[in-house]
């Protein structure tokens, strides 16, 4: 677990993992503004923010180094403010899977973003008024995502890690780098449940590290990676963020 300063909640964010860490947990204090030229949030005020909540560790899968990034970002997906303060936490979450990857690590990020994909459609049929995960698929800008969402692996009807009476929503996220992590299977266990730990389904993954396929990368992606450590991935254990679990095959 690593310290967080929200102040509000006084919540902290950690990992629960048999893999042994190859990076302490850590926490930047890194701070970064929203673009109000390229936003959406119909926000007119001054946006400057950090990630109260969030984690950056490195783990090694047969001899390939995976970085995990977790966080849990503002909450109220339509705030305008709310908004905006994501869309600012995103630009710090981006950095640090930037230079993970282009340092050839395969990268994950994880955890409550409080969030709506513009990409795969919740149960709830909710649209984002952010550019989050947009911002985080592709996380060097260069027109290619990145980052895969792996609920875009489960069927709509069952997309959605919170519900309350009848509606329902998608607010947790598993992403994970195209050119090194094959998605064998995802799903929200809605049957695991219990308000007294989390009032939100778990989202779980199975995952196969490989070596990077530089024909899934971008023109930034394929020239930072020539010298990146390849390896072939096998079952080696299990990692747990929040209402997040990874199996790594």
């Amino acid at each position: 677990m690593v310290d967080g300063t929200d102040s509000a909640t006084q919540q902290e964010v950690g990992m629960l993992t048999k893999i042994d860490f190859s990076s302490n947990l850590v926490r930047t204090e890194n701070r970064a503004t929203w673009d109000a030229s390229q936003s959406s949030c119909a926000y007119s005020g001054s946006k400057e923010s950090g990630v109260s909540k969030h984690f950056w560790t490195r783990i090694s899968v047969s001899g390939r180094y995976v970085s995990v990034i977790g966080a849990h970002l503002k909450a109220n997906p339509t705030q305008p403010s709310s908004c905006a303060q994501r869309e600012a936490q995103v630009e710090v979450l981006r950095a640090i899977a930037q230079a993970r990857y282009d340092a050839g690590d395969a990268v994950i990020v994880a955890g409550d973003l409080n969030d709506y994909s513009d990409r795969h459609v919740d149960a709830g049929n909710n649209s984002p008024t952010s550019k989050v995960l947009k911002r985080l698929r592709d996380f060097n800008d260069d027109g290619v995502d990145e980052l895969e969402e792996v609920g875009g692996r489960i069927a709509q009807v069952s997309r959605y890690t919170w519900q309350s009476g009848s509606s329902k929503a998608k607010l947790d996220y598993i992403l994970t780098s195209r050119a090194d992590i094959e998605v064998v299977s995802a799903a929200i266990r809605h049957d695991l449940v219990t308000s007294s730990v989390s009032d939100h389904f778990p989202l779980v993954a199975t995952l196969d590290i490989k070596p990077r396929n530089t024909s899934l990368l971008g023109t930034v992606g394929a020239n930072s990676v020539t010298n990146a450590t390849m390896a072939t991935s096998v079952a080696v254990g299990i990692a747990v963020f929040a209402m997040t679990t990874i199996f790594f095959r």
